[in-house]
């Protein structure tokens, strides 16, 4: 039974992101899901898209929390989301990366973080990094780059 919750959520996690309009609109492509137990209860899942050879995205979901990491394939650079979001002004309250921020079922919340999401791939910097265009080199901190 413990297992039908956990593909419940991966299932509802793997179609609502996968379908994401501003990442086609980029050329990004999906790369793989994956599913990682971390304890009995707990699972983080995530989603990897690419495009082009030279982005990279990442979007993790863990214990009601998301992770959206953007890398630049070229200098193998990467940056947090929030952080990019905090240093222009653009975090919002209640914490848009908390799942418990969102009303609704399970479903519902995924589909207002998208939406979230979608909006903010759609500012003009954040679009500029996706298109290769720009990249954010401000701040970019060590504490934040993970392995590829």
């Amino acid at each position: 039974m413990e297992k039908k919750i956990y593909d419940n959520r991966e299932e509802i996690f793997y179609k609502i992101f996968l379908d994401m309009n501003t990442l086609k609109k980029n050329q990004f492509k999906f790369i793989k899901f994956n599913i990682n137990k971390i304890s009995k209860k707990k699972v983080e899942y995530e989603l990897v898209f690419q495009n082009n050879k030279k982005r990279k995205l990442s979007i993790k979901w863990f214990d009601d929390y998301f992770y959206v990491m953007i890398y630049n394939m070229n200098n193998k650079q990467d940056f947090l989301l929030e952080n990019w979001l905090e240093n222009y002004k653009l975090n919002i309250e209640p914490n848009p990366f908390l799942l418990d921020s969102y009303k609704g079922t399970c479903e519902e919340k995924l589909l207002s973080f998208k939406a979230y999401l979608e909006d903010i791939f759609l500012k003009d910097k954040m679009n500029k990094i996706l298109m290769e265009e720009y990249w954010w080199r401000e701040r970019i901190d060590p504490c934040f780059t993970f392995i590829r």
